[in-house]
């Protein structure tokens, strides 16, 4: 890709991407200490410590949507049950409203529904990714908690989730 494109290439996952435009643009700007998620089809943490992207000591940190959650089954598209990303990825939830849902259209955007039970539904995967993000939080510490991703700007309703398990 080098050769082709003429440039230096740097290969990251999405979620340390996200992170990283978080910090040179966007919302980490004005922090050294910050947690980027990104909440879509798959769940990650990009970790800015000290103002460096922590990749951890083989490259796998963040990788929270393998986050085991008690008392849950769902399959994984790891193979184990239970996983994060498999309850509260975009697919877990559009399956949930299809279900609450009946006449929906099958290839509906998340962020256009705007009645009670689709918030309810996005406040639920909100609490269930805040109780991991706030034993990450209480572990890193950080100054600001920044969320992204198809499910992460959905609405106001999943960041309340998150607000709420986290406090």
């Amino acid at each position: 890709l080098e050769r082709r494109l003429g440039t230096r290439v740097h290969v990251e996952n999405d979620a340390v991407l996200g992170a990283w435009g978080e910090y040179r643009a966007g919302a980490g700007q004005r922090h050294s200490d910050f947690i980027y998620v990104k909440v879509s089809h798959g769940i990650g943490a990009g970790l800015v410590i000290g103002g460096q992207i922590y990749h951890g000591g083989t490259g796998l940190a963040g990788e929270i949507g393998h986050t085991q959650l008690p008392g849950r089954s769902e399959l994984c598209r790891c193979g184990r049950l239970g996983c994060l990303e498999a309850a509260v990825s975009v697919e877990s939830v559009r399956q949930q409203i299809l279900h609450s849902h009946p006449r929906q259209d099958a290839d509906f955007v998340i962020a256009e529904l705007n009645d009670f039970i689709t918030d309810r539904i996005l406040n639920e995967a909100g609490r269930t990714v805040g109780r991991v993000l706030a034993d990450l939080c209480n572990l890193l510490n950080p100054t600001a908690l920044i969320i992204g991703g198809q499910l992460g700007t959905a609405g106001a309703s999943l960041i309340d989730g998150v607000r709420a398990s986290i406090r």
